[in-house]
């Protein structure tokens, strides 16, 4: 009979052999990450993301500082795993939560400037999970520690435990398609007791400019962008000069 040692966030009640599997898939992803200073999906140019219509943001509120009041609590009401729900997942079925801390991590003054515009921002916020699930894992690399600066390099080591998933995504807000970056970190978790999955939008970047008040009829039956417009110009995260098109051949 096999032993059972304990359940995973979802509920689920693993072996010790699961254990002894998952610990090894992670040390063997974490060493190829760390050796190539990140990993690309291979195959990126044969891929076509699907692109998700969404709506334009409705938090209420007469001044932005309210607005992004409603939108956080909306968040924590919303977003934020609860005792009991059902997980949700990425495209490849793998369940993750949601934090508060990601929720403060994505209202955070960097990831809002470094979305186009806080209400493409907070557009995004109400399609979230949606965002996520139809989004390709594209990048994989170390948990990089920060420095002086507080900023992240290879050079400062990295968590053991920890490696950073870069999901892309596409979406449509009226007739302007946005290419959306997820951020997400999947945990070794070897006694089971942490979130497998934490994630926070750090990048919403236009891929087409407005084009005056000529709506684009591409635009407008279009379902799915390639790979080569989507990714087109974005580097590894670490690996400056490594565009991730070229490194998925």
């Amino acid at each position: 009979m096999t032993e059972i040692i304990g359940t995973v966030s979802s509920g689920k009640a693993v072996s010790s052999l699961d254990l002894q599997n998952r610990y090894e898939d992670f040390i063997r992803r974490q060493k190829e990450a760390v050796e190539k200073i990140g990993t690309v999906k291979q195959n990126l140019s044969g891929i076509k993301f699907r692109i998700l219509r969404i709506s334009k943001q409705d938090f209420d509120g007469n001044s932005l500082i309210i607005q992004l009041k409603h939108a956080r609590q909306w968040a924590i009401d919303n977003l934020v795993t609860k005792k009991g729900d059902i997980l949700p997942k990425t495209k490849d079925g793998t369940e993750y939560e949601i934090g508060k801390s990601a929720v403060g991590k994505f209202f955070s003054s960097i990831s809002l400037n470094n979305s186009e515009d806080i209400d493409t921002h907070l557009s995004v916020l109400k399609w979230l999970k949606d965002v996520i699930r139809i989004s390709e894992d594209v990048e994989i690399h170390p948990d990089y520690n920060k420095g002086i600066g507080r900023t992240r390099s290879i050079n400062n080591g990295y968590s053991d435990n920890v490696l950073i998933h870069r999901l892309y995504g596409a979406v449509i807000i009226d007739e302007d398609i946005y290419r959306v970056k997820t951020t997400m970190k999947e945990y070794l978790d070897v006694d089971n007791s942490n979130k497998a999955y934490n994630y926070e939008v750090t990048k919403i970047e236009l891929l087409e400019p407005k084009v005056g008040t000529q709506k684009r009829k591409t635009t407008e039956t279009r379902n799915s962008i390639s790979s080569a417009k989507l990714l087109k110009g974005v580097e590894k995260s670490y690996d400056k000069g490594k565009k991730l098109l070229d490194e998925s051949e």
